[in-house]
């Protein structure tokens, strides 16, 4: 009877260990299965992340690099006001008497100054005095702020061309004179560049003689 049990038990065992491999290999690959569907979606997501990171890091230099443009140009705009005030003083940049100067000579009032802006110098003449244009000179496609009639920066003044851009970039500006309470006024409009071609910044301002 003993040999008879020790025979079933051992005809028995394999057949229930059997089953139970069985089902412990069917859950493994449930996991693995499970394992890896997570391991692609974390995979799908951390590329996304890295790849907005770049769009964002692209775009953050882009700007950057137009905020830098933008403020030479308007440096080289503000230069060119300074610039202009000198022109109208008959000053170089040292502050010694200009030395290079129109055929009218320094810049007196309204003195050479015409609707055409000849020699930088604008006036909507009405009678004897000068009035207010139509349409503003920075707006006026006929009197260019990128070449002639505008003058270019350091043209009396004898000042260096401003680094860092090119001479054909150089600001320029344009001098439209009024008189008030018997008093010389100015009106200057200058216009700088940036080195995108696109970049570019236009600044006015009264000057008091």
């Amino acid at each position: 009877m003993f040999n008879k049990l020790l025979i079933q038990f051992s005809g028995n065992a394999p057949t229930e260990t059997g089953r139970g491999l069985r089902y412990f290999d069917a859950a493994n690959r449930e996991q693995n299965g499970s394992s890896l569907i997570v391991a692609l979606v974390l995979l799908v997501i951390l590329t996304m992340l890295g790849l907005t990171s770049m769009q964002i890091a692209g775009i953050e230099e882009r700007m950057a690099g137009n905020t830098r443009d933008r403020s030479l140009a308007f440096q080289a705009a503000e230069a060119a006001l300074r610039d202009a005030e000198r022109d109208v003083k008959c000053e170089k940049i040292d502050g010694k008497a200009a030395t290079v100067s129109r055929l009218i000579g320094c810049i007196s009032g309204m003195t050479g100054a015409d609707d055409k802006c000849t020699d930088g110098l604008c006036c909507n003449i009405s009678g004897l005095v000068c009035v207010e244009p139509a349409t503003p000179v920075h707006r006026n496609t006929t009197l260019s702020l990128s070449k002639t009639p505008s003058i270019r920066y350091g043209t009396y003044t004898d000042a260096p061309l401003l680094s860092g851009i090119d001479a054909a970039r150089q600001p320029r500006y344009l001098v439209e004179p009024f008189v008030k309470n018997s008093s010389n006024y100015y009106r200057i409009t200058a216009r700088g560049y940036g080195l995108n071609a696109n970049t570019m910044v236009t600044l006015q301002e009264v000057y008091k003689e």
